[in-house]
């Protein structure tokens, strides 16, 4: 049975470790030896599936030589990852690599740290240095780990963009979270009781952090809630996730009065709060950031039943509007409270909707699917694994 490590770039409990957790249960199921490994143990670890084992990176990088794995699995080339899989090659010599995409890293880095496309292409090229925080990926370094990885997944084709040709590769959705296809029909009116939120009011939940790649999508929602209430259709918008940008710099001081920020909350409370909404949204413009990822939040939004408002992007490019979702152009402010009016009269429109979101994640975003599909990637990745290098001449 051949050995697997699994490494995430953060915890267990951060939406990229909760798909390494998922995934490995499921490979695990599969009859595959899996471990994973996190840069620091932590509260999370309660959540590790039965059969998989766990290990830090300082353990994993510690592990006997008789304990060398088969194939490792790093969730992106970001500094942090490329830093610790050459501590693996130091410590076990040339290993198999495959490399996860899940974001557009050259847009997170560009926008965290003021960087221009020229600029990125000057650090490609090597005439330019860059020292790249380990939660960043760095454009030279990156890219030769890239070019020596013996595989790639990827959440969104569009993320295979710059893969060398010939290099094997399979493309996954990321599942729900079963926590969230369970029926709660009393979700809606201990929510409402317990946070205040009035019976006539129309209920919008929103989980998720807000970052700098996705601030003014948040804000649009929040001022979309706004918008609904000053046009006569009583609304407040519940919110969940760390704040790691202000949004009171974009105004939302002036939009505080219809939402209820909750903050981080236990992930088993999020069903309710997501079962508890008339109606759940996922913010956005058609553009380079959400043209190559699928947010963390939609499987689960979906199987919850509850109707889905996106843009026409990532999974709104294969649900159907009116059916299994309500697909808009671009989910902009305007666009969303116009749907707000438009759809929520609509009762029993909305609750086909829904259901037939809960259908289509049903069948296409489960992990057991996302499983299969790795699975077969490590198959051909194994049968002729290639003489993996450390990942990049950097420092």
């Amino acid at each position: 049975m051949p050995e697997i490590w699994l490494a995430c770039h953060g915890p267990l409990s951060c939406n990229s470790g909760n798909h390494v957790r998922s995934l490995a249960d499921a490979l695990t199921r599969r009859g595959l030896g899996i471990t994973i490994c996190v840069p620091e143990r932590s509260s999370a670890d309660a959540d590790v599936p039965a059969g998989v084992r766990l290990l830090s990176f300082a353990e994993a990088a510690g592990e006997p030589l008789s304990a060398r794995p088969d194939l490792v699995h790093l969730w992106t080339a970001r500094e942090r990852m490329r830093r610790w899989y050459d501590d693996l090659v130091a410590r076990f010599g040339p290993l198999a690599c495959v490399l996860h995409l899940e974001d557009n890293e050259v847009l997170m880095l560009r926008q965290q740290m003021g960087l221009t496309p020229h600029d990125i292409d000057d650090i490609r090229d090597g005439l330019r240095p860059l020292d790249a925080p380990d939660h960043l990926t760095h454009p030279l370094f990156g890219g030769r780990m890239l070019g020596s990885a013996a595989g790639v997944t990827a959440l969104i084709e569009s993320l295979l963009n710059d893969v060398p040709s010939g290099m094997p590769t399979a493309v996954f959705s990321p599942g729900f979270d079963p926590i969230f296809a369970a029926a709660r029909p009393a979700a809606a009116e201990v929510v409402r009781r317990r946070l205040g939120i009035p019976a006539d009011h129309a209920l919008i939940t929103y989980t998720g952090n807000v970052h700098a790649s996705n601030v003014d999508e948040v804000r649009s929602l929040m001022i979309a809630v706004a918008l609904a209430n000053r046009t006569g259709l009583p609304m407040t918008l519940i919110r969940t996730g760390i704040d790691h940008v202000p949004l009171a710099d974009h105004g939302a001081d002036l939009l505080a009065e219809h939402i209820v920020a909750l903050g981080t909350v236990p992930r088993a409370d999020l069903p309710d709060l997501v079962h508890a909404a008339d109606i759940l949204v996922q913010p956005g413009r058609v553009d380079e950031w959400n043209a190559c990822r699928v947010p963390s939040k939609l499987p689960d939004f979906l199987v919850s039943g509850r109707p889905v408002i996106l843009p026409r992007v990532n999974l709104g490019l294969v649900l159907e509007h009116g059916h299994n979702a309500i697909v808009l152009p671009e989910a902009t402010a305007e666009r969303i409270v116009a749907a707000f009016h438009e759809w929520l009269p609509r009762h029993g429109q909305l609750a086909a909707i829904g259901a037939a979101g809960r259908e289509f994640a049903q069948a296409s975003l489960t992990w057991e699917t996302a499983a299969e599909t790795v699975a077969g990637l490590y198959d051909r990745v194994l049968g002729a694994p290639a003489a993996a290098v450390p990942s990049a001449a950097g420092p």
